[in-house]
């Protein structure tokens, strides 16, 4: 099942694996228990910095 939320700990909490994506293309895939919450919103919020126009 694929699920898609802002809610890191919904996520986390759901998941087996997450995978993260920036305009269409997939970033990162590891097990959910390898995930912090704050290392799942920097990988999110680091690809909008770098990518930023």
């Amino acid at each position: 099942m694929i699920v898609s939320s802002s809610d890191t700990n919904e996520i986390l909490g759901l998941s087996d694996t997450i995978a993260t994506y920036f305009r269409g293309e997939q970033t990162s895939i590891r097990p959910a228990d390898e995930w912090t919450e704050s290392a799942l919103v920097r990988e999110v919020m680091h690809r909008e910095d770098a990518n930023h126009d």
